[in-house]
């Protein structure tokens, strides 16, 4: 599978993993550690996303910080995510800060996704 192929692919299931946490958010469904999961997941399938993008291979890991190592090592600089998405443990404790808050889960329409072109297909 090309670089920007396994990036796709990898996008499509983050995607799948928010629209999970997005329901579980409105309708107050699912153990905490259910929602840090699949916010886990999604995390770590962007991240791994980003480092095909950029033709570069990824560890077969769920560490986040150890794929957050991998891109800082590329020259990524990532500052507060880094910081911010730490552990899935931390996310679940934060879930009742996120419903909330203005922040929600969508998909990005096909012309605003950075790795395809506008006529692909989603």
């Amino acid at each position: 599978m090309s670089d920007l192929k396994c990036a796709q692919a990898l996008v499509l299931a983050a995607e799948r993993d928010l629209e999970l946490v997005q329901l579980m958010l409105e309708h107050s469904a699912g153990a905490d550690e259910v929602f840090g999961f699949h916010v886990q997941q999604a995390v770590e399938k962007l991240l791994k996303a980003w480092l095909a993008i950029r033709g570069e291979s990824y560890p077969l890991t769920h560490d986040l910080e150890q794929l957050f190592e991998v891109l800082a090592q590329g020259g990524v600089e990532l500052g507060a995510y880094r910081t911010t998405l730490r552990s899935p443990s931390s996310i679940g404790t934060r879930r009742s800060a996120l419903k909330s808050s203005p922040w929600t889960v969508r998909r990005l329409p096909p012309e605003r996704r950075l790795c395809w072109p506008a006529s692909g297909n989603s």
